[in-house]
């Protein structure tokens, strides 16, 4: 008696879609990909490709509130309140505030840290399928102000706790700017972040995509292309 392979649909075809779909496909399941655009487009292709298991910072910490509401008048900070869309959040807003506590904020790295144990592994399964994936130089993080950059390395530290691999010292800026010459005068300080690199997100993903055209995976990148399809 045959068993068929079950039907999955992927809704998304970014990064987590694209490698869901692949991994799917692995599994047996005969797989599709939706999207309302170009397969591994926008953040997928936009973002900094960072692989990085030391900086576990959650967004919601203690302090978040307050930062958050300082950055609100200023035409360059990343947040945006819609004055019409306040009562829809308000539920999302207490939430958000009940887990701006320091024990809650630690709960969460602990969490992050176990998650991250499995990125080396998950990223070699990537590369064995055929993943375009090139570590570049490991990361290197320059400041102006050096008490920035001690501030930054004592909130690293805590990360040893979570079997995390952190730097030993802040580098002056002659050893930062040996490790990148491109570098201008101005840095004072930097920390070597050892061991943590940045993928090319673009070429990654575009090979994810080539793969999965490869295997037959079927895809429609508009709800038009699915209804032409008649499913």
């Amino acid at each position: 008696m045959s068993t068929r392979a079950p039907h999955v649909t992927v809704v998304g075809g970014g990064l987590v879609g694209l490698t869901s779909a692949l991994f799917l496909h692995e599994a047996g399941a005969a797989v599709r990909v939706i999207d309302h655009g170009p397969f591994g487009g926008g953040a997928s292709r936009g973002n900094a490709g960072l692989v990085c298991s030391a900086l576990l910072g959650p967004l919601a910490g203690p302090g978040a509130i307050v930062n958050a509401l300082k950055s609100l008048p200023s035409p360059d900070s990343a947040l945006r309140l819609h004055p019409t869309q306040l009562p829809k959040q308000l539920g999302w807003f207490v939430s958000f505030a009940r887990a701006c506590t320091a024990s809650r904020y630690t709960a969460a790295q602990r969490a992050l840290a176990r998650l991250n144990l499995s990125t080396p592994r998950q990223i070699d399964r990537l590369a064995a399928a055929g993943g375009r994936i090139a570590p570049g130089p490991t990361l290197v993080a320059p400041f102006h102000d050096e008490r920035l950059a001690h501030h930054f390395f004592d909130g690293l530290a805590p990360m040893r706790e979570f079997d995390v691999q952190v730097p030993d010292r802040v580098l002056s800026g002659d050893e930062t700017r040996a490790l990148v010459p491109a570098l201008t005068d101005h840095v004072r300080a930097g920390i070597h972040l050892s061991g943590e690199y940045a993928i090319d997100p673009s070429d990654l993903v575009r090979s994810l995509v080539e793969l999965l055209t490869g295997l037959g995976v079927d895809a429609f990148d508009t709800i038009d292309g699915i209804l032409a399809h008649g499913t």
